[in-house]
């Protein structure tokens, strides 16, 4: 079992997903306006899906360089995206 001293240590090397609020809101809400007229997703359920992409994106990556704000754009874009689509999909049926 870990000590305090040591999860502590782990904590402080990742990054924390404040940093990436206001672009996780800003591109929530510019995707949501493009879907909003489906009535397919709520803009917290946007805005949650964009958090969990950047939540993974951040901790779960092999090397300790952080993505860059453009990487990080596309890559929640795609995630909203995709969920749209298989909604989309879903619904159409």
């Amino acid at each position: 079992m870990k000590d305090l001293n040591t999860i502590n240590k782990e904590r402080e090397g990742r990054r924390n997903l404040s940093q990436y609020k206001a672009l996780i809101e800003t591109i929530s809400k510019v995707e949501y306006k493009k879907f909003s007229n489906l009535g397919l997703i709520d803009l917290s359920e946007v805005i949650s899906l964009a958090t969990y992409t950047v939540y993974y994106l951040v901790n779960n990556s092999i090397s300790k360089e952080l993505y860059n704000e453009a990487y990080i754009t596309k890559a929640v874009k795609w995630a909203i995206r995709n969920e749209m689509r298989r909604r989309y999909k879903w619904h159409v049926m």
